[in-house]
Parts: structure tokens; C-alpha cells; sequence
């Protein structure tokens, strides 16, 4: 009884790695065929862009983020299509400041005590 159960035990670990290296990429092949006839794809026409937000987290940035929103603006895409957003956590210097001067659409100052709870709670993830 015990080498029966072994051996099914040993054919199904086996089928499930051959389905997880041959079998898996055959069905998402089929499937993104069968996929593609149904509907063109959703690409945008040429020529146009979607509105993008960069995020820049920031603490206690004041010596480089001016530098790093000043390199997000030079970025090649059009700029009424992008958004720079530095999320200042809790910085004890002039980060935020120095952020808004450089250029950056957006700055958030989150409170130390906000960044704290938010780092609390990751822990618990």
C-alpha cells in the first residue's frame, strides 16, 4: 500500500513540474493567441502618449533633490504629459523646500509620525 501511494506521490510532483515548465507557457501561448483574434491590441495610436506621474520618495534628500527632480524633468517625454511628485517622509532638513524650488508639481510632507506608523505596519505584512 505504502509504495503505491509513493509512487502516485512521485507521478504527480513529476506532472506538476512538467505542467509548470512545458504545460504553463503552452496554455498562456494558446491563450494569448486565441486572445489577439478576438480584438486589436490596445496600443495607443502614434503620436500619442498617456499622462505619467513620477514618484520620487524622499527623506532627508536636501543635498540631491533638486538634482533628482531637475533629472526627472529632463527626462524625453513631453512635459504637459508628465508629473513630478516628491513624497517627503518625515525630513528633518529641507527637502520638501528644495523640491518645490527645483521644479517638482507636487510635494508631499508626510509627518514623521505618519512615516513611523507606515513602517510599523510593513512589519506586520
Amino acid at each position: 500500500m505504502s509504495t503505491v501511494l509513493l509512487a502516485a506521490a512521485f507521478w504527480v510532483s513529476t506532472g506538476l513540474i512538467v505542467y509548470t515548465h512545458l504545460g504553463y507557457p503552452l496554455l498562456l501561448l494558446a491563450l494569448s493567441r486565441l486572445r489577439r483574434r478576438g480584438r486589436p491590441p490596445s496600443t495607443p495610436a502614434e503620436g500619442e502618449l498617456p499622462k505619467v506621474s513620477l514618484i520620487v520618495a524622499a527623506y532627508d534628500e536636501e543635498d540631491v533633490i533638486a538634482e533628482k527632480v531637475a533629472n526627472a524633468l529632463a527626462l524625453d517625454y513631453p512635459r504637459e504629459l508628465l508629473e513630478v511628485v516628491v513624497a517627503s517622509d518625515g525630513s528633518a532638513d529641507r527637502t520638501a523646500e528644495r523640491a518645490r524650488e527645483a521644479g517638482a508639481d507636487l510635494v508631499l510632507e508626510l509627518s514623521r509620525r505618519h512615516g513611523a506608523r507606515c513602517r510599523a505596519g510593513a512589519r506586520l505584512l
